[in-house]
């Protein structure tokens, strides 16, 4: 309609055009050859103050306004609404080889069109699009929705409203491609949708790009970037950025990252951002540096892997001082998937809360080097691996780390981790975690070295109690080569079955030293005698630590304990220390065990417990324990070291060391067989770890003896339970007790004579009494008086006794010679 070419400055205002369009049966028919207002090769170029609407472009037409080879341009004040270009190429403004171009406060509603989206430029020097409105615009085979800019050197998009766009490829909202320096600041863009790529903003091939204080929220796209797709550029920096309710049904729920030099995103924050696949937040594909600092990740979720964040097949991820709160992902990685990169640093972050079943916070697979300080994860949850789960690494670091409260459905209430180089923890803690079955903080297995250093492992346990086949409740160690545990603290740890505190197997080397070992528990129910035990008790070992030799070990264990401290652990089986070595396993080497100090342990049987090979006395010699005191061994409290099976203890098969308890009715004389016997006709079998003991009218030699003797004599005398009746003892209690002044009586009877020389002696006291109270009033005559009467009192209870002993000697001789006779006879 307006053609002006070669002009010097062109100045153009209060210019509308309405209701231009094209009819098809051929009535009325504009043919406008390249849009409704065209400038070509002029100066400087402001349009201000103009009105297009409700006009229909042709086929290839490039409708609304079109400026190009100009120096600059300045379009402001102007409404591009319900115009169409289905047939044709841009509905707004096309913009080709311009050094300057401004545009400002303009609105572009409702429109739609082919190509090249609301505002095309391409071939520019510096490009400022500031203060517009982008509304319900669509474009219907191409990408950009609203903005398309290529090759230029630094574009501006500052301060927009892009909102409710359509592109039926990628970019709904922005598109931009070959641009030096590219800077988005202050938009508002929103509910933007893409078929394909971007649901917001598409930039590829850019050198330095900026992004900061824009809102990205409700943006969609069906493929992959729920609001940005950032692909090819050499360095990014979003700063100040909100990014809220994006989403893909695959992967970057808000922004993808791929092939990206150097990305820093820095106090931004993603709330409630979905992917259906990988990161639902943000993913990063091969980019080589990304640092995101002072962010905020909530509530975001992820239909795979990395509820907040997916970084695969990166060099240098630099992950510090965010908060990660209520993310989830279906699978793994509740906040983080680190996948295939090569160094990967988490610094200072917050953690809390956030779930997956494979990895709370963080899944790890296939990476290098992992270095974690000063980080705090509270209550994440998992089915493995409350906080972590990680595998296939090379090294990984935590230090000054807090793991708090952080649970695990399976194993690793806080780690689960396989197939690493090496695990270092220094100077952190991991407290108050719960898992089920094993590891209520940590479960390791197939490791080259593991280091634990002046950190804490408290108050972790495995809550499942029902089956009672928890192991390990503050750490659950499996084929790690070498183990290294000094200046450490491990308190407060429960599983209900084995190793309350540690529980180690496969190991090649371990040293522990330095550290402290207090109130770790397994399942265990105190009572205050043996009487109380039942049979079916649960047979808890290594209430600070239980170690297993495997048959499967093809290397000798080296075992080194040095200067430890335990205290108040307990177990019915080892109370600080359980080892069992299965049969056919190369024998543990015993380098160093000493200098242990053992205190206010409770337990049935030894405060350390060795269950193997037959090498007692090298074992025995090996242990020192250097300081023992307060502690409570219900079986037997002078045992502190136990090497080998009790009487009653039944081996649960020929290959297992483990054992159960004989049960009520039968016993087992030498434990460690694979059947109880029947309980003696003349005996009681209680079970479990009560002794074994006669019937009445039975006796035997002592409390270790299975043969029952029938009380033929003194039939009456046997109450049974190895008690005598008051006044008997001896073989068959057939003696009369005479420490207590117990005497056979000439009927052959115990009787107490201490009782019967009381009665004399008070019947002579009386009339002593009688005697002296005549003289008391001559006091010098009372005392020789008293004197001679007190001499006549003894030397007649003298007599008495003496008669008395020589009637006992004769009868007790003969007693005595009873009692040889039927002895040698039983024996």
């Amino acid at each position: 309609m307006i053609h002006i070419q070669q002009a010097g400055d062109v100045f153009v205002n209060n210019i509308n055009f309405f209701n231009i369009y094209d009819v098809q049966n051929d009535i009325v028919s504009y043919k406008i050859k390249y849009s409704l207002f065209f400038i070509y090769q002029s100066q400087n170029v402001i349009i201000d103050n103009f009105l297009i609407e409700n006009c229909n472009f042709l086929q290839n037409i490039q409708g609304g306004i079109s400026i190009e080879n100009v120096v600059s341009a300045d379009i402001k004040n102007g409404k591009f609404i319900n115009n169409n270009s289905a047939k044709g190429m841009v509905g707004g403004i096309l913009v080709i080889n311009i050094e300057q171009l401004q545009i400002k406060n303009t609105q572009f509603i409702k429109n739609t069109q082919e190509i090249y989206g609301s505002i095309s430029c391409s071939i520019s020097f510096y490009v400022y699009i500031t203060d517009c409105d982008f509304e319900e615009n669509t474009i219907l085979n191409s990408h950009g929705t609203v903005i398309n800019l290529q090759r230029g050197y630094q574009n501006n998009i500052l301060n927009n409203n892009i909102i409710n766009n359509y592109s039926h490829q990628s970019g709904g909202g922005v598109w931009a491609s070959q641009i030096y320096q590219l800077i988005v600041s202050g938009n508002k863009i929103q509910k933007n949708y893409a078929f394909y790529y971007a649901g917001a903003i598409f930039y590829d091939t850019i050198t330095n790009l900026s992004l900061d204080h824009n809102i990205f929220e409700n943006n969609i796209a069906t493929r992959i970037g729920g609001s940005i797709f950032f692909m090819n550029i050499r360095e990014i920096k979003i700063e100040y950025d909100e990014y809220i309710q994006n989403y893909t049904p695959m992967s970057g729920g808000s922004i993808l990252l791929q092939q990206c030099n150097k990305t820093e995103i820095i106090s931004t924050k993603f709330n409630n951002n979905w992917a259906e696949d990988w990161g639902g937040a943000l993913s990063a594909l091969s980019c080589l540096e990304i640092l995101l600092q002072n962010c905020f990740f909530l509530n975001n979720y992820s239909g795979y892997s990395g509820g907040a964040i997916m970084s695969n097949n990166g060099l240098n991820i630099i992950i510090k001082n965010n908060l990660f709160q209520l993310n989830s992902a279906l699978i793994s990685g509740g906040a983080l998937d680190l996948w295939i990169n090569e160094q990967n640093v988490l610094e200072s972050n917050v953690f809390i809360n956030n779930f997956a079943p494979y990895g709370g916070a963080v899944y790890g697979l296939h990476s290098d080097i992992l270095k974690s300080f000063n980080n705090t994860f509270i209550g994440n949850i998992a089915d493995e691996g409350g906080c972590y789960k990680i595998q296939f690494w090379q090294s990984l670091l935590f230090q000054n780390d807090s793991f708090i409260k952080n649970t695990s459905n399976g194993y690793g209430g806080m780690m689960y981790a396989q197939s690493i180089e090496s695990i270092t923890f220094l100077f952190s803690e991991i407290s108050n975690n719960n898992g089920s079955h094993k590891g209520g903080g940590l479960y390791l297995q197939d490791l080259k070295d593991f280091v634990l250093n002046h950190t804490k492992i408290q108050g972790n346990y495995l809550k499942n109690v029902k089956n009672f086949v928890e192991i390990g409740g503050g750490a659950y160690l499996k084929d790690i080569n070498t183990i290294q545990i000094c200046n450490s603290l491990i308190q407060h740890n429960y599983s209900c079955l084995l190793g309350g505190g540690l529980y180690f197997i496969g190991s090649i080397q371990i040293l522990i030293q330095d550290s402290l070992f207090v109130n770790n528990t397994v399942y265990y129910e105190e009572v205050s005698s043996l009487e109380q035990k039942e049979a079916n008790q649960v047979l808890s070992k290594g209430g600070a630590i239980f170690l297993e030799i495997s048959e499967d070990q093809r290397d000798q264990m080296e075992l080194r304990i040095l200067n430890n401290q335990f205290s108040q652990n307990k177990a019915s089986s080892g109370t600080s220390i359980f080892i069992l070595q299965e049969n056919n396993a190369k024998l543990l080497d015993l380098k160093n065990f000493c200098n242990i100090s053992i205190s206010q342990d409770i337990g049935d049987v030894g405060l350390i417990r060795y269950l193997g090979e037959k090498f007692e006395d090298e074992i025995l010699k090996k242990i020192q324990i250097t300081d023992v005191f307060d502690n409570n061994l219900i079986v037997n409290d002078q045992k502190l070291v136990v090497v080998g099976y009790l009487t009653n203890e039944l081996k649960l098969s020929e290959k297992s060391l483990l054992f159960e308890l004989c049960q009520q009715g039968s016993f087992l004389e030498n434990g460690g067989q694979n059947q109880c016997g029947k309980c003696h006709e003349a005996g009681v079998c209680p079970g479990g770890y009560k002794l074994n003991y006669p019937q009445k009218g039975y006796w035997r030699e002592s409390v270790s003896e299975f043969n029952y003797i029938k009380c033929d004599k003194e039939i009456d005398s046997c109450l049974g339970k190895d008690e005598c009746k008051q006044g008997y003892e001896g073989v068959l209690c057939q003696s009369c007790n005479y420490e207590q002044l117990y005497k056979r009586t000439l009927q052959g009877k115990c009787e107490n004579f201490e009782i019967n020389l009381n009665d004399d002696n008070n019947n002579n006291k009386n009339e002593m009494i009688t005697e002296t109270s005549i003289l008391n009033e001559d006091e010098n005559c009372y005392c020789v008086f008293d004197g001679s009467f007190r001499k006549q009192i003894s030397n007649q209870v003298q007599k008495q006794e003496n008669q008395k002993s020589l009637v006992n000697e004769v009868l007790e001789t003969e007693q005595t010679k009873i009692e040889e006779v039927q002895f040698q006879v039983h024996q």
